[in-house]
């Protein structure tokens, strides 16, 4: 390979009055040593006519002047110095055509060459429906072309009134030869690119989604393409993205990003994004907007949708005004109080801390409105859908259903102040598609029972130091509390006397204490 020599002493030709002269040594294949010179212009759509290639087209006008002569070695080691090369080339109206690909197209491009790098004062183009307009500096951009996976790098801006990322993905392989849905692939990053690429685009598609005015810097390197700084609007919203995308495994690409959105429709996150039609099916029926400062990583699918299995994520959710009506949510937990006036939620000013970690979605307590009731909601979604929350409310005693008031008169000897407020808590299971709301009576039932234990510990105590002994007024309080049933007849008369007036007393006294947990509205 080091005897190899490839030479073109010299090339030329003249098309429609146009000169082009060419010459080329290249030896060495183990230390590539190179000499090469090009001067003059060429029409690619004549060449192409005298050397066709079946379904492709190729036409524009390449002008050029360069020089350019060395030895791999020295590339490699950076002695730029015994490198000379310089030049310059331009090219008009190029327009390039296949079966496979977008058509690609420059209508003008200009760019000077050193040792170092190629400079780039302008390309206007466009590919396929996308346009662009790109300039900047490519650095080693000869050890790209010449060497084995040497990476080129590059400070690049790009500009485009439309930038349509669809015509660039990887069909998926459809499940169904059938599927109507149009698919998508993974984009790869390639992994011998290093660019800064600093973006100004006014319209860009992906998918289904359409985003407009974004700017920002996007870096790409070692097959990761870094997003500093992404700013963009869509959905109505205002999005600010820093994050990265990685295909290094191209079956597995992952995602990590901060994400911040500011103004967004509840409705329109629901219908566009997998992450909220999974967890929260229900903020399709909720009016309003709402603005988040989110973290989230995992991996894409190959249709570039996340896998929701491998999502972690926690942030804030801010929700200024938005209102919830007609679910079977509401209905249900409407029917099981039988508040009637709580046919509606409404949130106001709420912010919520959430977090996404194995499959569920955990979301800190947080206040809304239910009806006219303010409520306190906490719980999480899972990924097969099902809920565990639990919402606490305080509710006027007369408009409870039967269950709650039948569990009140059990405990306060059916005595009970309509106007009075109750702690209520329902825990809601199910799914948003079948919820499942009841009442969680266990707070309320160690409220009552503490009331009652502390009434006949207190009566108990005055009985015994006045009339009787201790263990009788025990046995009066075990019997109230459903505990003892032992026989206490063969007493004497004074002490069941005694007793049977520490019960009454202590009845009373805890009665009062069970009312004292219900709250007295204040008109």
């Amino acid at each position: 390979m080091a005897e190899t020599v490839i030479s073109v002493s010299e090339f030329s030709m003249t098309m429609d009055k146009e000169p082009f002269t060419a010459s080329m040594v290249l030896q060495n294949l183990e230390n590539y040593n190179w000499d090469v010179n090009a001067t003059g212009g060429v029409d690619l759509e004549k060449i192409t006519k005298v050397f066709p290639v079946e379904g492709m087209t190729l036409a524009g006008i390449v002008k050029a002047d360069i020089h350019t002569r060395g030895q791999y070695s020295d590339l490699e080691a950076e002695r730029y110095d015994k490198l000379p090369t310089s030049g310059t080339t331009s090219l008009k109206n190029f327009k390039y055509t296949t079966a496979d690909l977008p058509a690609v197209t420059i209508s003008d491009a200009t760019m000077s060459f050193d040792p170092k790098k190629i400079n780039l004062q302008k390309c206007d183009g466009t590919i396929g429906r996308s346009d662009f307009a790109v300039d900047g500096a490519v650095f080693n951009y000869l050890g790209y072309a010449l060497g084995k996976n040497e990476t080129v790098q590059g400070n690049v801006n790009f500009r485009s009134t439309l930038l349509d990322l669809n015509e660039f993905m990887t069909d998926a392989e459809a499940a169904d030869d059938t599927q109507s849905e149009e698919s998508y692939g993974v984009i790869p990053v390639p992994d011998n690119i290093d660019f800064v690429l600093k973006s100004t685009i006014k319209t860009a598609r992906m998918m289904d989604y359409t985003i407009t005015n974004a700017t920002g810097d996007i870096v790409v390197k070692d097959g990761i393409a870094n997003l500093n700084g992404l700013h963009f609007n869509m959905l109505g919203g205002a999005f600010t993205l820093n994050g990265a995308y990685n295909t290094k495994d191209i079956n597995h690409p992952k995602y990590d990003m901060a994400l911040k959105i500011e103004k967004l429709s509840i409705k329109q996150a629901a219908s566009s994004f997998s992450l909220v039609q999974t967890y929260a099916p229900i903020a399709g029926l909720v009016n309003g907007d709402f603005s988040t400062d989110f973290k989230l990583s995992g991996e894409l699918k190959q249709d570039m949708t996340p896998n929701m299995g491998t999502v972690n994520a926690g942030g804030l959710i801010k929700i200024a005004q938005a209102a919830l009506t007609e679910s079977k949510l509401v209905s249900g937990i409407t029917s099981l109080t039988k508040l009637d006036d709580s046919n509606m939620v409404t949130l106001k000013d709420v912010v919520m801390s959430a977090s996404i970690k194995d499959g569920r979605l955990s979301v800190k307590p947080f206040d809304v409105k239910f009806g006219n009731y303010k409520t306190n909601i906490a719980g999480s979604t899972g990924l097969d859908g099902s809920l565990d929350y639990s919402l606490k409310m305080d509710v006027p005693a007369g408009k409870l259903g039967q269950e709650f008031n039948s569990f009140l008169a059990q405990y306060s000897g059916g005595s009970k102040d309509p106007n009075s407020t109750v702690p209520l808590v329902i825990g809601l299971g199910g799914s948003y598609d079948s919820p499942a709301p009841r009442l969680v009576m266990d707070e309320q039932k160690a409220q009552v029972k503490q009331a009652v234990t502390a009434a006949a510990k207190e009566e108990g105590t005055k009985a015994v130091q006045q009339a009787v002994k201790g263990t009788e007024a025990e046995k009066v309080v075990e019997s109230l509390l459903g505990g003892s049933k032992k026989d206490t007849t063969k007493t004497d008369s004074t002490k069941a006397a005694a007793a049977e007036d520490v019960k009454k007393k202590v009845e009373e006294e805890a009665k009062k204490k069970i009312q004292n947990l219900l709250k007295k509205k204040n008109n």
